[in-house]
């Protein structure tokens, strides 16, 4: 009887460890989970930054549509002043 009573006890010990170990792991888990209330934060500031970028992308387009007009300003510049030294040089 005695020995029956020490193997229950020492099964119950190994149940008991392991108890203890799952414990530890939901208590990680816990620790480490994001809350609901993190991700709509988390939500919130993804927004403002989304909105952000936005801003920024049409900044840049802007500036890029200044920049080609620009540059088609020069284009045209220079093949006017080539045409002129063309005409210049026939007419020489």
């Amino acid at each position: 009887m005695e020995k029956t009573l020490g193997l229950i006890l020492d099964e119950i010990q190994e149940v008991s460890s392991h108890i203890r170990t799952i414990d530890q792991r939901v208590g990680l888990i816990e620790k480490n989970m994001a809350t609901k209330d993190d991700i709509t934060e988390l939500g919130k500031k993804i927004d403002g930054h989304h909105a952000e970028n936005i801003d920024a992308d049409n900044i840049l387009l802007e500036n890029i549509r200044d920049l080609k007009k620009s540059v088609i300003f020069i284009n045209h510049k220079v093949a006017d002043t080539e045409l002129e030294i063309n005409n210049l040089k026939q007419k020489q």
